[in-house]
């Protein structure tokens, strides 16, 4: 009987000491110089209404840091406002791959969807 006890506690021990195995959220790194003077310039040329420029900038960071959920984001936004809603929406659910719980992401794709909806592209 001392046994059995002393083997529960030795396990009960083991557990505490062993955490679950939890993914690992992604972690963004910061953009790189290029990555962040597009992501600047593209900004530049939405504010001034010049959207395609915009998102080209944004499709060129893109390349140089695919997984970045903040250019993914704007890029969407981007092609959203320029009406290609369902690229825009590509974008946002891109995002959602690599960081699930990116709220502006999730917040864009729900408009975008609504917004699709509303106009029967879905």
């Amino acid at each position: 009987m001392r046994f059995l006890l002393v083997l529960v506690l030795a396990l009960l021990a083991g557990c505490a000491a062993i955490a679950p195995e939890q993914p690992a959220a992604p972690v963004q790194a910061p953009p790189s110089t290029a990555v962040a003077s597009l992501m600047q310039s593209a900004r530049a040329d939405a504010d001034a209404g010049r959207l395609a420029s915009a998102a080209a900038s944004l499709e060129r960071a893109l390349r140089i840091a695919p997984n970045n959920v903040a250019t993914r984001t704007n890029l969407g936004i981007a092609l959203y406002v320029s009406g290609r809603i369902a690229e825009a929406q590509a974008q946002f659910q891109a995002a959602l791959r690599i960081l699930p719980d990116y709220a502006p992401a999730l917040r864009s794709l729900a408009l975008a969807r609504a917004s699709a909806a509303r106009q029967g592209l879905n």
